[in-house]
This record gives structure tokens, sequence and C-alpha cells, in this order.
């Protein structure tokens, strides 16, 4: 029951299977892709390229690392987050309709060209396609297999859309889920991921300081209109200045800050103690 859902080394890809697949039936459903795609998974420690195959019954990915040869040289791959060397060469994942429980469209540099899958077992796969276009048709083909087998689980196109369609907002109100669930749900339809480390889930700053919380006083709360980063008089007049300077350098794209609040630096700083963050940061010195 484990081979669908885990990556599999090449090199024990054949021994593993004997146990839970015949080669016969393994040949069958190899035989026909529906849709094949050059993609890479997106991960907290790694990027890897490969091939997306959508077959009758499973989702096939394939490592190629001559892809990233490819990437820099085409402008296919301008949405690609490879910069670096591929650790992992030898890389199979493959997915069981029936071990789905959902799909979610994902923007990704700046254009819903990324997906992500999320089985029934808690684990998830983030594929990015490098295209728009590419991902709508992907949708359009893996909707006519999962009626054609009548598999049970959703492809949400349009997050935001479906968002607003469960009421989310109107059942957080009501005690219906707790601010925490409420707050994961935001982030998931928002195309945030735990496997992508450039926009990971966030939680809102809404407190000016909690230094002096009192057992029974809650801190003042920050002032709204303003992004996270100021907290005060002192902080608006910082950003104006700063706003000024930085339209005397570059006069097209002048700015209130230099870095957004949700990188994989603060990330990665944030989270050090755990892997593979402890590993990225190392890495990332």
């Amino acid at each position: 029951p484990y081979f669908h859902k885990e990556s599999i080394n090449k090199n024990s890809f054949p021994l593993l299977l004997s146990h839970y697949y015949s080669l016969n039936n393994f040949y069958n459903d190899y035989e026909e892709s529906y849709f094949k795609q050059e993609c890479e998974v997106i991960m907290i420690s790694n990027i890897i390229c490969g091939n997306l195959n959508l077959k009758e019954n499973l989702i096939l990915f394939i490592s190629d690392y001559k892809i990233k040869e490819k990437y820099k040289k085409n402008i296919k791959y301008l949405f690609s987050s490879i910069y670096e060397d591929i650790n992992d060469k030898n890389k199979i994942i493959i997915i069981k309709y029936n071990n789905i429980k959902e799909i979610i469209a994902r923007r990704y540099i700046y254009g819903y060209r990324a997906f992500e899958i999320f089985l029934k077992n808690g684990k998830s796969y983030y594929f990015n396609l490098y295209s728009e276009e590419k991902i709508l048709k992907l949708f359009e083909v893996m909707e006519k297999l999962i009626n054609k087998q009548k598999y049970n689980f959703e492809i949400i196109k349009e997050p935001l859309k479906y968002f607003n369609q469960k009421k989310y907002n109107e059942r957080w109100k009501k005690d219906e889920i707790s601010t925490y669930q409420y707050l994961l749900y935001v982030n998931k339809f928002s195309s945030r991921s735990f496997n992508d480390i450039n926009q990971y889930p966030v939680f809102p700053w809404i407190f000016l300081d909690t230094k002096n919380i009192e057992d029974n006083n809650l801190p003042k709360f920050r002032n709204m209109k303003y992004p996270i980063s100021i907290l005060s008089e002192d902080d608006v007049e910082e950003a104006k200045i700063f706003f000024l300077s930085s339209k005397e350098e570059n006069p097209k794209f002048p700015n209130h800050f230099r870095l957004h609040y949700s990188t994989s630096g603060y990330l990665l700083n944030y989270l050090a103690r755990v892997s593979p963050f402890t590993e990225e940061q190392i890495h990332f010195q």
C-alpha cells in the first residue's frame, strides 16, 4: 500500500514494486500517457526537474536532470525555481487517483502555473508546470479521467472563488471553525504552501506590543491601515524617507520597503532549529 504515495529511488523501484504490484499490471498502466509535461517538484529542501505523466489510474513523475540545461537557454523555463544543481537526480513519484483528497491550483511567480496534490494520508506534492495554459490543459484532461473512472476528489481551479463558496468567513464568525482553522484555510486558498519556502503560510500580526501583557488585559491593536512593519508614527516617517531615497536611486520602481514580510530568509531564521530548515539555513549561510 506504500509504493504509490512515497518517492522511490529508481534503483530500488523494481524490488519494491514486486511486493505490491505485478509487473504486468505495472507496464499496462504505463503504456499510455493522456498528458505529459516537463515540470519541477517544489520542496523546502530541493527542486527536482522531470516529466509529469497522467495515466489512466495514476500520476507519474520521473526526474530528468537534463531539463535544467534547457532551462538556462530557453525562455519556456522563465518561471522556474531552478537555480542550483539537483541533489536527487533519480526520483520517481507515483500517486494513485484513489489516494487523492483534492488538487488545488497554485499561484506561482505571479501566475496560476502550478498545482498541489493533497493525499488522504496528509501528504502533499507541489508541481510547477511553468505555464498557465498547461495547467488548464492538465485540469481538463484530469477531469475527464476522474469522471471516467468515477474517482472521488475535487479539482479546485479557482481557489479564492472556492474559499468564498465554502463561506469560511461566515463559519468563523459563527464559531463553527476555530481561528486557527480559519487562518489555515486563508493560507491554503491564497496559494501559500508548506512545500514552498517563498510562500510559506503566515499568521497575522495584530497587536502593537506583546511585551507587557497582563493576565486579564489584551495588548493594544496595531493600526491596520498600515502594513505589519509599521507599528508607530516613527516607522511611518522612516518608510516615507526610504521611499524618497529609493525614488532617487530607481525612479521607475520606488518602494517603502526593500523586502516582503514573507521571504525564505525570514522563514529559515525562525525555523532554524527544525529540520529541514536547519540544513537549509546552513546552506543559506
